[in-house]
């Protein structure tokens, strides 16, 4: 389910063709709104940049222990 999420969390090209209304893109494509033609607004994209992985480090930093503890029995396993 967290590989799912993970993989889910940055689907540009499906955000971007296939969600029609403003409101209903993902994080991802918001980023791009950040990119003009001739100007790119590089201290937003990285603040957002930096807001958008936010998520992710805390699910990480909670499940953390649950990862080692996998990863290890996993090894010693086989």
């Amino acid at each position: 389910a967290l590989f799912a999420f993970l993989l889910s969390w940055s689907e540009y090209p499906f955000g971007l063709i296939l969600l029609k209304t403003q409101s209903k893109h993902t994080v991802a494509v918001g980023l791009g709104a950040f990119l003009r033609e001739f100007d790119v607004f590089w201290n937003e994209m990285a603040a957002a940049a930096v807001m958008m992985s936010l998520p992710l480090i805390i699910i990480f930093l909670f499940v953390q222990k649950f990862f080692v503890r996998g990863l290890t029995e996993g090894a010693l396993s086989g």
